[in-house]
């Protein structure tokens, strides 16, 4: 994930930015969980009594998943329909799994949205609460952006680390301490773990704020 050699600009390192994404993901979410619980809007949950079950499901769910809503709804359209580039079977395998490196259209953006939609949607009809379906569609669109800018292996990984890290560490401390595996309140390594992701999240969400007005500044200063 990580090339010193040819490493040039933190944004480049997949791994840092992976571990920022998972951070402002985390934070995104639960703002949009705080905000919707002051209308009564409930994101809810799927009941299941097995939780060694529940922990397998939440650990494979990124490699049924990603394949589906990033490749096939955002690298396969954006390969046939957003470039003009003939390629061999080698080089569309590699654009599917690394799209920014062959498609450079912001179309691109309208099929990241579309599938974070249909992302959103697939979670409550699985059985989630109404209030889940904002919560998702925030993720698929950063997992779809993280896809399109740094590979499918990063998207997988982000995916993963939302849904096994934090519930990993809530059932081994609910094993060995016998803290609520799901209560950051009244688990404090989840609450630690809680805090410095929060402050990776934040600080992660003011470093992107500074880019895009340094990005439109020079825009700007183009156009003029």
């Amino acid at each position: 994930l990580i090339s010193i050699k040819n490493y040039t600009h933190p944004y480049d390192n997949k791994l840092a930015m992976i571990i920022v994404w998972f951070a402002i993901l985390l934070v995104g979410s639960k703002a949009i969980d705080f905000i919707q619980q002051q209308f009564g809007i409930e994101i809810g949950e799927i009941k299941e009594d097995n939780l060694l079950l529940k922990f397998f499901n939440l650990t494979t769910a990124p490699l049924k998943e990603e394949p589906i809503f990033r490749i096939m709804l955002i690298g396969l359209p954006a390969c046939l329909f957003f470039t003009n580039k003939r390629f061999n079977y080698k080089e569309f395998l590699y654009t599917l799994w690394f799209p920014s490196r062959y498609v450079n259209n912001r179309k691109v953006y309208v099929l990241i949205i579309t599938s974070a939609v249909i992302f959103g949607l697939l979670h409550i009809l699985s059985g989630w609460e109404y209030g889940k379906f904002t919560q998702s569609t925030f993720a698929g669109i950063l997992l779809g952006f993280v896809y399109y800018r740094y590979g499918l292996h990063a998207s997988i990984i982000l995916h993963w680390s939302a849904n096994y890290f934090l519930t990993s560490y809530g059932l081994f401390t609910n094993a060995v301490f016998a803290f609520p595996w799901d209560d950051v309140i009244n688990n404090p390594l989840l609450a630690w773990l809680d805090l410095l992701l929060t402050t990776i999240g934040i600080i992660g969400l003011a470093l992107y704020a500074g880019l895009l007005i340094k990005r439109f500044r020079i825009s700007l200063m183009d156009y003029s």
